[in-house]
């Protein structure tokens, strides 16, 4: 009962913490798309009462001197609920008119920005108001003076809590309903079973009660969305169109006819480039004759009958005499239903993801609480499962891969020039930074886990990555940025070597490879997770918020860590007293089996990975104008590619005769897809090539650590010292990535570098399999290590049976004498 209570709690907590986060990102979604159509309404009210005071200050009227200023400022505050205030000032902030009397002759409550060249309309928020500043031109061009209008924040909130109390509502249901079901299903389907089918059954029925109460909520989410959505845009484009009315009905009031209004298309055709929900504007007279009309494409100015007003209107404003209160005309206004389609896809395809991303959170929870709940053997013999170290792997990466996707434009947004280099390598410096961090930092993590064991390493690795994080999210220059990364590469790096210390002592020679692809398993499951969700969370709170929030998730591992392993028995751990060999360093590349699989094979995969894929590739769907968090899917690919593909491989291709081979085709399939990239880029070829980048790591990746951890010279080192230094001339790639690809972006242009590290990869994949050859068909006593040793023992019975054969004739020639 208590198991069962346990899995319905991780159930629950998994889906609640996916809807809500679905319920986050749809807020956050409607938040900037309701804020950015208040101030885009609030702007075109300045504007109308701009070009009002305009028209009088082209006459020379001074704007101290205006005779019914407070009235228009009044007018503002009437037609607009939503505004604070309103206020005329001077060029350097000296109130001259406000709708508060008390506020005449004080400066306004933040400084005057500086506007650009050609806007005249600029919104900041400053301290929860949105103020709205309008420049004041007069007939020479100069700025005569400000309009100044604020309007709250919690105008903003007070619309999205009644958006958050609905879906609350709704997540309360979906999850009672999913509770009830789950406890049903548990109790029905789980009793008189074997352990193994009761565990695959409880896996089955938590995962399905997931996705379908997921499923239920991202439908009622999204509906929801949609209507709000619908309304704000409905009421941005009422309001542009009153604002039109308002001014056609200025004009009509002079007795000037509907058919003769001067460049009134000109202004339609204005509304409908700044207003891109809205698919046409179009007036017509009371017989249905279109007489203006506008898209996004093209306006036109029609005589009265040519054309009759056929297509259906959204919005219908009366166009009036205000004198006699007549209606002489209609505005009609048209929604484009592909901008709501489009932000409401946009949604479903974060919702899509975050059910993707609670799936593989669900696994590695479900997992470890089986094991726990079914392994007692571990228990028995004191001896802890390599699977306990599961969870802590998944929260870390997580954590660390939340910057992957928009990383190098938040090493842009701090871009400043130093040591003469471009801005392509200082965007990628960071980057390289980092790898050479973690380069120098593994050989001694690996030594220092030999001497102290693993939790040492562990625990002072994750507490140093989050700091690095949530400091990273504070760094305001270049110089800065770089030091922060080196301290979280840093910790990265000791909980790599540590994570793989734990499955080395867990493990026997038999269950060593399972616990390595378990490691590998949590690794990109939480790559992935944290990947997407950082590109999704980037575009809604902005870079360094992300990177807190990454912090704070690191931080999760760690009390996760000491959760798991407070209670659990270490004395049997087994350490090394031998300090770190320097020269093991340059000792291991004297062997040519492993010499040809780092410099042929490792260090190039290293520097397509990190110089295309977390480098160019971003950088390259950015200049596309891809959304950030499709920049988190593309990228997340790579490693959907690894799971999903890497188990398929890993079974039905892991023979030990092959693995070689195996290395090699991973290199030629990179380096011809990334040539063929060269021939057909775009958004759909970069998500191919993403993909087949990850396919040819399943077939090198594994390889390459089953054919390294097999040489004798790593045998001879030990393996915590080995695999250190093996990462440490493999992650030489890591760091020459970015600066290769940054230069090479330089003199020749992003897709004509994806040409190129393909190039490199065909040719060192080539020269690799030269190698295997070369090594295979080499004479045994060429070979260092086993092979001497059996040229050796060959040798030996050679010269026994030589020695054998002389004292036989010798025999023979002393018994022909004696007879």
């Amino acid at each position: 009962m208590k198991f069962q209570l346990k899995i319905i709690s991780i159930t629950l907590t998994v889906l609640i913490t996916a809807m809500l986060l679905s319920s986050v990102l749809s807020l956050v979604s409607f938040e900037k798309i309701y804020t950015s159509s208040l101030i885009a309404v609030y702007e075109t009210t300045g504007k109308n009462l701009k070009r009002k005071i305009e028209q009088s200050l082209r006459f020379g009227k001074p704007l101290d001197k205006f005779q019914g200023m407070n009235f228009m400022l009044a007018e503002v505050l009437q037609k607009k609920k939503e505004i604070s205030y309103a206020a005329v000032g001077t060029p350097e902030g000296r109130i001259l008119y406000h709708t508060d009397p008390q506020q005449i002759g004080e400066n306004f409550s933040s400084p005057v920005p500086e506007f650009a060249s050609g806007r005249n309309a600029l919104t900041k928020l400053d301290r929860g108001m949105y103020l709205t500043y309008l420049p004041l031109l007069d007939r020479s061009g100069e700025t005569a003076g400000i309009v100044l209008m604020s309007f709250s924040r919690e105008v903003i909130y007070k619309r999205l809590s009644s958006m958050a109390v609905e879906n609350l509502k709704a997540l309360a249901s979906v999850t009672a309903g999913t509770s009830l079901l789950l406890i049903g299903l548990l109790s029905f389907f789980i009793r008189g079973h074997e352990q193994s089918s009761k565990d695959i059954r409880i896996f089955v029925i938590a995962i399905g009660m997931i996705v379908a109460g997921q499923l239920v909520y991202s439908y009622i989410n999204i509906r929801s969305f949609q209507q709000s959505h619908l309304d704000a845009v409905q009421t941005k484009c009422r309001t542009l169109g009153e604002d039109l009315k308002d001014e056609m009905e200025y004009v009509l009031n002079f007795r000037i006819p509907l058919s003769r209004l001067l460049r009134l298309e000109n202004t339609l055709k204005k509304i409908t480039d700044e207003t891109p929900e809205l698919a046409f504007i179009e007036v017509a007279d009371m017989e249905k004759n279109v007489l203006y009309y506008a898209d996004h494409e093209s306006m036109k100015r029609i005589a009265p009958g040519e054309r009759k007003s056929l297509l259906s209107a959204d919005i219908r404003l009366p166009v009036l005499y205000q004198k006699e209160k007549q209606q002489v005309g209609t505005i009609l206004m048209k929604i484009s239903p592909e901008v709501i389609k489009s932000k409401s896809q946009e949604i479903l395809m974060d919702m899509i993801t975050v059910i993707l991303t609670s799936l593989l959170i669900a696994f590695e929870a479900l997992i470890f609480s089986l094991k726990r709940g079914t392994v007692h053997l571990q228990q028995e013999s004191h001896r802890m499962s390599y699977s306990y170290i599961r969870p802590v792997i998944f929260l870390f990466i997580m954590a660390d891969g939340f910057c992957t996707s928009f990383f190098p434009m938040y090493a842009d947004m701090l871009y400043e020039p130093l040591w003469g280099l471009s801005r392509e390598m200082m965007t990628g410096l960071p980057i390289s930074v980092y790898m050479l961090s973690v380069v120098f930092t593994m050989p001694i993590a690996g030594n220092w886990s030999d001497r102290a064991g693993w939790f040492k390493p562990l625990m002072t690795g994750i507490f140093i990555n989050a700091s690095g994080l949530m400091l990273t999210a504070m760094a305001q220059n270049m110089l800065q940025l770089l030091f922060l990364r080196c301290i979280t590469a840093i910790g990265f790096a000791t909980v790599f070597i540590a994570g793989q210390r734990f499955v080395a002592e867990y493990t026997d020679s038999k269950e060593r490879a399972a616990g390595m692809a378990s490691f590998l398993a949590a690794f990109f499951a939480g790559s992935i997770c944290g990947t997407v969700m950082g590109g999704m969370l980037a575009d809604r709170i902005g870079y360094r918020n992300v990177f807190w929030f990454s912090g704070m998730i690191s931080l999760t591992a760690l009390l996760c860590c000491l959760y798991i392993f407070k209670n659990k028995p270490r004395e049997n751990e087994k350490r090394s007293k031998t300090p770190f060999p320097l020269k093991a360093l340059f000792r291991v590349i004297k062997d040519p089996e492993f010499f040809s699989i780092v410099f042929f094979q490792a260090v190039p995969a290293k520097i397509i990975l990190i110089g295309c894929l977390f480098y160019l590739v971003p950088l390259y769907l950015k200049s596309i104008q891809v959304l950030q968090s499709d920049i988190g899917r593309v990228i997340m690919s790579y490693n959907l590619a690894i799971v999903f593909l890497g188990y398929f491989f890993s079974k039905y291709l892991d023979k030990e005769k092959h693995r070689k081979y195996y290395i090699f085709a991973g290199g030629m399939i990179t380096g011809l897809s990334m040539i063929c990239f060269y021939l057909t880029s775009g958004f759909f070829a970069t998500l191919l090539l993403v993909i087949a980048i990850g396919i040819s790591h399943t077939f090198s990746i594994s390889s390459q650590m089953a054919v390294i951890t097999e040489t004798q010279v790593i045998k001879e080192i030990g393996t915590g010292t080995g695999m250190g230094v093996f990462r440490f001339w493999e992650r030489l790639g890591n760091v020459a990535g970015p600066l290769i690809a940054g230069f090479l972006i330089i003199k020749s242009g992003s897709i004509e570098t994806f040409a190129v590290l393909g190039i490199m990869s065909v040719i060192c994949s080539l020269l690799y399999l030269m190698s295997i050859f070369r090594l295979k068909y080499k004479k045994p006593t060429e070979i260092s290590g086993e092979g001497e040793l059996r040229s050796f023992q060959k040798s030996a019975r050679f010269l026994s049976r030589k020695y054998q054969m002389r004292n036989r004739i010798r025999q023979n020639l002393i018994a022909r004498r004696s007879a």
